[in-house]
C-alpha cells in the first residue's frame, strides 16, 4: 500500500481515481528514457522526489556536455502498479522497456541487509 507521503505527491485527479484501492502511484518524467543495448529503458520511480533528482542529474550532465542547453521543467506524469500490471498482461512493447527504482531509501535499507 502507498504512503501518505506517496499519495499527496499526486495529482487530486489521481488520488480521486484510486481513493477506493490500495493502489501505489508510480512516477515518470516524460521523455525521460536511458539508453540499453537492446533500445530504451522507461525510468518509473515511487518517489516523486526520486524521478525529478534523476531528471535533475541527467540535465546536468548536458550541461556539462553543452554550457549552451537551457534547463526545462519536467513534465510528470503519473501510473500506478496496477496500470503498469495491466500494461505487462497485454504484452505490449512500452511493457517490455519499463524499469522500476526503488527509494534512495529502500537501496539502502537493502544494502544493510546484505551485509
Amino acid at each position: 500500500q502507498a504512503s501518505r507521503e506517496q499519495i499527496i505527491s499526486t495529482p487530486p485527479e489521481w488520488q480521486t481515481l484510486h481513493s477506493n484501492s490500495p493502489d501505489i502511484p508510480l512516477f515518470r518524467i516524460k521523455n525521460l528514457a536511458f539508453r540499453k543495448e537492446n533500445g530504451l529503458e522507461i525510468p518509473m520511480f515511487v518517489r516523486k522526489e526520486d524521478a525529478l533528482a534523476s531528471y535533475a542529474r541527467l540535465q546536468e550532465a548536458k550541461k556539462q556536455e553543452n554550457p549552451s542547453i537551457e534547463f526545462t521543467q519536467p513534465e510528470i506524469q503519473v501510473s500506478s502498479v496496477s496500470e503498469m500490471a495491466t500494461l505487462f498482461a497485454s504484452g505490449g512493447f512500452e511493457g517490455r522497456a519499463i524499469e522500476f527504482f526503488p527509494s534512495m531509501t529502500a537501496i539502502e535499507e537493502a544494502g544493510k541487509m546484505l551485509k
